[in-house]
């Protein structure tokens, strides 16, 4: 009788120890997939712009370079506009030049793109601009004084996602010492792919040109 009872117990460890076996192989199948489509989704990074100009002052050069690598990372095509180290220098000089800049850019591409297709309306090819200086105040002001130019001031998700979708920004400004990095990139990532929402909002930010 005890070794009837030996036996069954024996059994029963076995199957338990079999299912779990099974169960760690299913769990660690599950781990793989998952980090597979995280994978496919950072591959998929599908930014709907040309090209980016981005530029700082002194007070932002840190995080501007941080910045650059990002872009790298999601192969986006940037120029950097300056400054080119921790010196001193005037937010409105990067800001004006990085403008003047993306405006001619712009111009110059979608009268490229217009004479290609013999005139007919096609896909605006587009490049925006990142500024920083150290609250990104500054060198708002100084980008919003250039004709063509809407320089969103951001700080997190909500205000980057409603610049570009209410408010069409074609410049991203970001305060290099009073914003965190990896909000920073979020901030980056989300005014790269967002697309303006037009409608009621196209008529005001048509006000604003005017």
């Amino acid at each position: 009788m005890l070794g009837g009872i030996i036996r069954r117990n024996t059994c029963l460890k076995l199957k338990l120890v079999k299912n779990n076996t099974r169960f760690l192989q299913h769990f660690n199948l599950l781990i793989v997939n998952m980090s597979s489509n995280t994978n496919d989704n950072q591959g998929g990074f599908c930014p709907n712009i040309n090209n980016i100009l981005i530029g700082s002052d002194h007070g932002g050069y840190e995080m501007k370079e941080k910045l650059k690598l990002h872009l790298k990372s999601r192969n986006v095509d940037f120029e950097d506009v300056g400054t080119y180290n921790t010196d001193s220098c005037d937010y409105p000089d990067i800001a004006q030049t990085l403008c003047n800049k993306l405006i001619s850019t712009n111009n110059n591409n979608n009268n490229n793109n217009s004479e290609e297709n013999n005139g007919k309306k096609a896909r605006m090819v587009e490049t925006r601009g990142i500024l920083v200086c150290g609250t990104g105040i500054g060198i708002s002001i100084a980008a919003n004084k250039v004709e063509g130019i809407r320089c969103a001031l951001c700080h997190d998700h909500y205000t980057a996602t409603m610049s570009r979708k209410h408010n069409d920004a074609n410049v991203l400004a970001i305060g290099g010492r009073t914003t965190g990095i990896e909000i920073a990139k979020e901030m980056v990532d989300i005014f790269l792919t967002e697309d303006h929402e037009g409608g009621r909002h196209s008529r005001r930010v048509n006000k604003i040109e005017k």
